[in-house]
């Protein structure tokens, strides 16, 4: 196979698409804690801010 003019042998492809495939589960792994640390706290607070504001009004 050529790829940008370069013969990759069908070993080399098989290792560059399992690195993407990890880095792809890595990355989604990221967004999951990103997701449940921050933004789940961040929801948490502003459900908070609401009932304190609908107790003030």
């Amino acid at each position: 196979v050529r790829l940008h003019g370069v013969l990759i042998s069908g070993d080399v492809l098989f290792q560059m698409a399992e690195v993407h495939r990890q880095i792809q589960m890595q990355l989604e792994d990221m967004l999951k804690s990103f997701h449940n640390e921050l933004l789940t706290e961040l929801e948490k607070k502003v459900e908070l801010d609401v009932r304190y504001l609908n107790v003030s009004l």
